[in-house]
């Protein structure tokens, strides 16, 4: 079941920690420059292995995240 924070996230076509194919959701990840979402497989997010988002690419997962949320152009 997907939380209220990712329902409308798209979901990727791998496990962004495993590579996984098969079983896949959406998570919310907190990175530096705030909450992001990422896609894993039913394994990594129950061990909570959630995949780190780097510095460089974290302002562009971010700002997409909040698209998802219809955030958009809205500053916190």
């Amino acid at each position: 079941m997907l939380s209220i924070e990712t329902r409308d996230c798209p979901v990727a076509s791998e496990c962004a920690s495993c590579g996984r194919r098969r079983k896949l959701t959406v998570r919310e990840v907190e990175t530096d420059a705030g909450a992001a979402c990422v896609t894993v497989c039913e394994s990594c997010a129950d061990r909570g292995e959630l995949p780190p988002v780097s510095p460089f690419v974290a302002p562009m997962c971010v700002e997409a995240h909040r698209a998802h949320l219809g955030l958009a152009g809205v500053r916190s």
